[in-house]
């Protein structure tokens, strides 16, 4: 566990030093974004990831291609997603094939969602967040029955 966390805090002074020297290419930032969105160091890696991102070039729907392989999804969301939805003035979004909505609760700016061939989430929390959406479709989406005894399991 220690040789992990060291690790991951080389991995962010590495990174941290390659900002500092504001030389990183698109490509480089890019590749940065990537790994530093599996440290499960959170924020500060997280932090990190937001900054390269702006240099990545990174538009949301790339982005959404990379949330559900974040160790932080929820954090994720708050970093790099809601400030890049935002930045381009989007207010629908389509999900498909999600396995969770971790972290989507901080995409506020949402008025229209629709998710699509989710037949694997469980957990619809998060969408109670989002206070300003006028559209919402569930389709392909487990019926609420299966949804509420997921609930009530966990």
């Amino acid at each position: 566990m220690t040789s992990n966390r060291s690790g991951a805090a080389s991995r962010l002074d590495r990174y941290r030093a390659l900002l500092d020297q504001g030389n990183a290419s698109p490509t480089r930032a890019r590749k940065a974004v990537r790994d530093l969105l599996l440290l499960p160091e959170g924020g500060e890696a997280l932090e990190l990831a937001a900054r390269f991102a702006r240099t990545a070039e990174y538009g949301s729907q790339a982005l959404l291609r990379l949330w559900p392989a974040a160790a932080d999804p929820d954090g994720f969301c708050a970093h790099l997603l809601a400030p890049a939805l935002t930045r381009e003035g989007l207010t629908e979004l389509r999900l498909r094939r999600m396995t969770s909505l971790r972290g989507l609760r901080h995409l506020t700016m949402l008025r229209t969602l629709r998710v699509d061939r989710c037949t694997r989430l469980t957990d619809l929390t998060d969408v109670g967040a989002l206070t300003g959406l006028t559209d919402l479709d569930l389709g392909g989406c487990p019926d609420g029955t299966s949804l509420r005894s997921a609930a009530s399991r966990g």
